[in-house]
Formats: C-alpha cells, structure tokens, sequence
C-alpha cells in the first residue's frame, strides 16, 4: 500500500471522525439491553490533531530515519544519545536525575539519520511523559530500549514494550535492547560480570514464570539484540568493542527500514481503526438489536390484534343474539296487551289500561336494549384493555365513544315494534294491511342500522385502543426501538465512510 493510497484512507478517517456526535450510546452488554452514553468529542478531536502531524511528519521525513531512546528515569538515555552523536556529558541532550518538564529531544546523528531522546518512562510526569512518547515511537525505524543493569525491567516497561505503539515486526520497526551503567558492576570479577548480564539478558528474553515475567522475546517476530554498554567507560577509551558493537547494530537495523516509513504509517491507520472499530461494533449491535425488538414488536402487535379480532367478534355476537332475543322478547310481551272484542268496544278502563300497558312495556324494552349495549360496550372495553395490559405491561385510561346514536337505533326498533301493535290493537288496522305489513318490513332496516351504529361505535373505542397501545409500547419496546434508532443515526455517516476505508476493510479480513 503506497503513501498516496495510505494518505487517502488517512483523510477518509478523519473525514468520519469529523461526523461524529459530541456524544455516542453504545450497548453497556452483549445483549444490548441498555445503551450507555459516552462523550469523545475531546478524544476525537485530539485524535484528529495528531493523525493529522503524524501525517505531516510522514510527509516531510518519510525519507529519512529516526531512532528514538526509550527507557525508565536514569537508565541513561541521555548520556548515551550524547555519546553517539559524539557530545560530552554537558551535550545535546540534558542529563539530568530530575525533569521540571516533558519533552523530546532531538539531534542529527548523521546525514538523513537523526536521534531522538524521549522523556524518561514513570518519572514524576509520568502521564505526560508516556502521552508524548505514544506520539512519538512509531516515527522511528528504530528504538533503543536503554535498561540500567541495577535496575530490573518494570511492570511500566514491559507494558509499553507490550503495547500498540511498539510494532513487533521487523519489517515495521526494530529493536535494540542496551543494557546500560556497565561500569557498575566493575568491581565484580570478569567471570562474575558476564554470568550476570547473561543471566539478565536470558531473563529479558525468555522471562520467569514463578515470577510471573513472560519476558519480551515473545512479543517481536525477530531476536532483539542486546548490547551491554558503559557510556563511563567509552567516554574514558575503555572497551571500545562495545561501542562498535552497539553502532554497528544500530547500522544494521537502520538497513532496508526505509520501508518501514509506510508500515509505520500503515500500522498508525490501523491503531485508529482498532480503537474506532469500537463503535462499528456497538453499532452493529444495535441495529440487530433493531430488527429484534421490531420483529418482536410486530409480533406482540399481531398477537394483540389477533387477540382483539377474537374480543370484539365473540362480543358482538354475544350482543346481537341478546338483542335478537330482546326483540322476541318484546314480541311476546306487547301480545299481552291485546284487548278484547268487548274492551276494543267500550273502550273503559281496561282498555285504557292495556293501552298504557303497552306504551310501559315498549319504554322497558327500550331501556332493555340500552343495558345491553352498556355491558356490551362495558365488557369489550374492559377486554381490550386487558389485552393491551397484557401485551405492554400497561395502558393509558380508554373512554367509551359517545352511544347516543346507538341508543338512537336500538330505541327505533323497539318503537317500530310498539307501532306495529299500537296499529293493531288500539288504531283498529288489520294485521294484514300495507301500513303493518310495510312497518314488520322495516324491522330488518333498523336492524341493519342498529349494526352500522355498534360497527362505527366498535371502530372508534378500537382506535382508541390502538392508541392507548401505542403510548404503551412507547414506554416499553416501540420506546427502546425509537432510542436505539436514535443511537444508529447519530453514527450512521461516520459508519458509513469509516468502514469503506481499505485499511478497516483488511482489518476485518484479517480477524
């Protein structure tokens, strides 16, 4: 992958950084129950500012080398970049037990090679100090880790070595381990030295389980050299060897590495995307979480309108048999007050009486019909919301739709009964007669219109209903559904562009 190719992927991922929320909510388990929020707008921006110098240093030093001295406080880092580019102990770089400040120093070592002496590792700045070496150790082809032989590698140290900053290929970067202040263990016998910084420089590679050390060999895809120096004894003339040996290691890591510009560069995408594909994932996540609680929602409304269909037919044959049998009922109950021949005759009391009877008899009926609608409209309500309740864990207050009308056309029926044998009994008609036979007809148009009203009744409680269900699953999983969709699209653009960069594309081929 060239540099024009890597630099396109670059201004691709700034481009989706840049269309990232101040704020994202990712999924807090793998079940995506909830989703937390979490504030990058700091982070992304830093990130974008050092991509970016990454970029222009790649830019403008790509052709050249770096090798940059990384270590604990008073391994001698300084000391010895002095040595190399051939300064005393007052030279380029500061040699000093304590820093008031956290910085970076850097000198030519030669034509197009250049050495940089970074802040000591766990000193009192300690935090800033690793910020600023993060930044730096993946400009340089290679990086001498300076260990004092009094001083036994740290948890901090290994750490660093362990992590993404610090590439483990060859090709990418290489690595020389020095161990430093040889001049320490002068007063021991030769053979007493070399047992020792054996011992050390096999404890370094291969570790100690029963101190739970894995060592650092294991870490790099190629044996690291290691160099026991004495800048004190080289500034003195004594064992000379040992600097030759250390230059001409340093030599031979910095041949063919003019490559690893572009791994380098490559590798620092690659950090980006490993810590962004964070987000690719939550993302991920939700949206199946999506298609979950949708299905799942479409089910429960499907499982609840089935359940309705069933409550409101079931009820409203429930009704129009009561109201079929009312109107038989009622048949029956007017035939009582048929009078005689004599009392149709005279015309007293009795027939009077009968006559009142009658009109008594339609107003029962009537308020017969009215009460069964009631329970009617009672009971499908009380139904209905039960299986909301059922469906959603709760549902908002349902109030009846207004039943005048109905009421309107179950009183129309009874009354048409009561005309027919008002005729008949007290107005002297002939059952057989246009008027009474044209009145029995339109028994089944009021009928007809008693089920239009109770439909257009039963349509507008349903919508009700549907509404109140609604406002239910808005606080349970139609609610959820609207956040994480909310969640999605505030990451949609950044997912969008992010992931068509090449580099997450081999990325993900490559897990």
């Amino acid at each position: 992958m060239m540099l024009d190719s890597l630099t396109h992927d670059k201004n691709q991922i700034i481009q989706a950084l840049k269309s990232l929320p101040a704020s994202v909510k990712l999924p807090t388990d793998e079940r995506v129950s909830e989703l937390s929020e979490i504030r990058i707008a700091e982070g992304v921006a830093q990130d974008i500012a050092n991509l970016n110098e990454y970029w222009e240093f790649i830019n403008s030093y790509h052709d050249m080398y770096f090798i940059a001295m990384i270590g604990m406080v008073n391994a001698g880092k300084s000391a010895l970049g002095n040595h190399l580019l051939h300064q005393g102990e007052s030279g380029i770089f500061e040699e000093a037990p304590v820093r008031e400040t956290a910085k970076a120093s850097q000198a030519q070592l030669e034509q197009k090679i250049f050495l940089i002496d970074l802040p000591g590792l766990g000193s009192v700045l300690s935090q800033e100090d690793d910020k600023i070496v993060k930044n730096i150790i993946r400009r340089a082809n290679v990086l001498l880790v300076v260990i004092g032989v009094n001083q036994p590698i740290t948890q901090h140290l290994y750490d660093f070595l362990k992590s993404e900053e610090v590439l483990k290929t060859w090709d990418a970067q290489r690595i020389i381990i020095i161990l430093n202040k040889l001049d320490i263990l002068d007063n021991f016998p030769e053979a007493h030295r070399k047992k020792q910084l054996d011992s050390f420089s096999e404890f370094l590679i291969k570790g100690n389980s029963k101190m739970g050390f894995p060592g650092i060999g294991k870490l790099f895809d190629y044996q690291i050299p290691i160099i026991p120096f004495s800048v004190v004894h080289t500034r003195n003339g004594k064992e000379q060897w040992r600097e030759d040996a250390l230059r001409n290691a340093i030599s031979i890591a910095l041949t063919d590495s003019a490559n690893g510009c572009l791994l380098r560069a490559k590798q620092e995408l690659v950090s980006y995307c490993r810590k962004y594909i964070t987000l690719v994932v939550g993302y991920i996540a939700i949206k199946n979480k999506i298609v979950e609680l949708a299905n799942s929602l479409d089910s429960s409304f499907s499982r609840m309108i089935d359940d309705m269909k069933r409550i409101v037919s079931r009820e409203t044959d429930s009704l129009y048999e009561i109201i079929s049998n009312t109107r038989d009922g009622c048949f029956d109950a007017m035939k009582t007050y048929q009078p005689d021949s004599a009392e149709s005759f005279w015309k007293g009391s009795n027939y009077e009486s009968k006559k009142n009877g009658l009109r008594t008899c339609r107003d029962r009926y009537k308020s017969k019909m009215c009460i069964a609608f009631d329970n009617f409209a009672t009971n499908i309500k009380d139904a209905l919301v039960m299986v909301v309740q059922g469906t959603f864990g709760s549902c908002h207050p349902i109030y009846q739709p207004d039943k005048d009308k109905v009421y309107e056309s179950l009183n129309s029926l009874v009354s048409n009964i009561w005309d027919v044998f008002d005729d008949v009994y007290f107005l002297d008609y002939s059952s057989d007669s246009y008027r009474v036979r044209q009145k029995l007809e339109r028994q089944n148009s009021h009928l007809e219109s008693i089920a239009a009203e109770v439909t257009a009744w039963k349509e507008k409680l349903i919508e009700r209903v549907l509404e109140a269900a609604k406002k239910a699953s808005q606080s349970g999983s139609l609610g959820r559904l609207e956040k994480y969709n909310s969640a999605c699209s505030s990451l949609a653009q950044f997912i969008e562009i992010f992931t068509e960069t090449e580099v997450f594309q081999q990325l993900v081929s490559d897990q």
